[in-house]
């Protein structure tokens, strides 16, 4: 789950191109989310947008709009009812809430209410990961404070800060800040033995 950057936004350009938006420039089977499930042979579903955000971002409407429907661009009205229940679920979001200057105070209440949201679609024992940092400061001191009020690692509530890397388009990651971010991850979700 997650904003531009599990998209793959700008991964297949550099900086400082021009209109690195253009859809030639982003594939998200480059971006880390996706790698990470090759990498481990698993099954990917993805829910991301460009400029979404847990409390502000650059769009009318929110993450967990976003992801209660069941395609929100198509139709806003159905609601999501997944026929599967993930393993894991990995989250990157709060990079738009800072570009936006959301307030850090009601960040950290309504990522307390995102995981709510997702578990209550999933199922409370689902296991999650929040990754951070890939483009820099994305709130999340706030963000590990709400995983650490809702149990942390014995709620099955994890967190993994990813290396930065602005090297692609608009300042997003580039295919190979992405292949370091899955390689984190995946050695995260092994050392904790999340997929067994």
């Amino acid at each position: 789950l997650g904003d531009s950057i599990t998209s793959g936004y700008g991964n297949l350009c550099s900086n400082g191109t021009s209109n690195p938006h253009d859809s030639d420039y982003k594939d998200a089977t480059k971006a880390f989310s996706y790698l990470t499930a090759e990498a481990l042979g698993a099954d990917h579903s993805l829910i991301s947008c460009g400029g979404v955000g847990i409390t502000q971002g650059w769009r009318s409407f929110l993450a967990k709009d976003l992801f209660s429907k069941q395609s929100y661009h198509r139709n806003q009205t159905k609601a999501y009812s997944p026929v599967r229940t993930p393993d894991l679920i990995v989250i990157n979001l709060g990079t738009n809430d800072r570009s936006k200057s959301a307030s850090r105070a009601q960040f950290k209440e309504d990522v307390k209410a995102y995981i709510q949201l997702v578990r209550s679609t999933y199922g409370t024992n689902v296991k999650i990961i929040w990754a951070y940092n890939m483009m820099g400061d994305s709130y999340q001191t706030q963000a590990l404070e709400a995983i650490a009020e809702l149990g942390g690692e014995s709620a099955g509530l994890y967190s993994i800060q990813l290396s930065k890397n602005t090297d692609g388009g608009n300042g997003h990651p580039s295919t190979s800040g992405h292949a370091t971010a899955s390689a984190e991850l995946v050695a995260f979700i092994r050392n904790k033995n999340l997929l067994a």
